[in-house]
């Protein structure tokens, strides 16, 4: 499966497929340094609601926490948010290491892994590195947007992850890599370092 996000803006986007349907979308505050993306899939019913992610972006001391009833058996039982980093964490504590880890619901470890300059993210199972998902920009042969170069999450046939699941770690782990390369910009004297996040390419 292709999903294709439209604008390329991680946390206000809309996850589009090949033939043009709308599988998931996120909607996020456009002002404010900790805000909120709310992840839903369209619905009739009021059970699209899949996930909820606090972003503590440039409070490094306060974690990222996360919301969502695949997590419902969490250490905090009364508000049911959980720090980010106690599913989806580092190997290391180094800064440059940026792959980041999950177990998922088939009890496999996988990890959302960086290539091509950082241009590229891919999930790969742990224990066999085998792919299953990336996220890239490149030329679509076919269907809505066949002759444009679109960023889209590929999915790959073969992947039993729940699709939930895969959602909210690929939308934290690639915000995460904006919201660092957005504080080396704020760093080097950036005159709007808070702006929305991404660029809606």
């Amino acid at each position: 499966m292709d999903l294709f996000l439209v604008p390329d803006n991680p946390v206000n986007t809309v996850f589009v497929s090949t033939n043009g349907v709308a599988h998931y979308q996120t909607e996020t505050p456009r002002c404010g340094i900790n805000r909120t993306t709310v992840l839903t899939r369209p619905t009739d019913t009021d059970d699209g609601l899949v996930a909820e992610i606090a972003w503590r972006r440039y409070h490094w001391q306060h974690p990222t926490l996360v919301r969502t009833k695949l997590l419902a058996n969490c250490r905090n039982s009364i508000t049911g948010w959980r720090p980010l980093a106690e599913f989806l964490f580092k190997r290391s504590p180094r800064k440059t290491y940026k792959s980041r880890y999950f177990v998922a619901d088939d009890g496999q470890e996988y990890r959302w892994k960086f290539e091509k300059n950082e241009q590229a993210v891919v999930l790969t199972r742990t224990s066999d590195n085998e792919e299953f998902a990336r996220y890239e920009r490149g030329l679509n042969k076919e269907g809505l947007y066949a002759g444009e170069r679109k960023t889209r999450l590929h999915i790959r046939a073969e992947c039993t992850i729940d699709y939930d699941l895969l959602l909210i770690t690929f939308i934290a782990t690639e915000q995460k890599r904006r919201d660092r390369a957005e504080f080396v910009l704020y760093q080097k004297g950036d005159q709007d370092p808070f702006g929305d996040g991404a660029g809606d390419s």
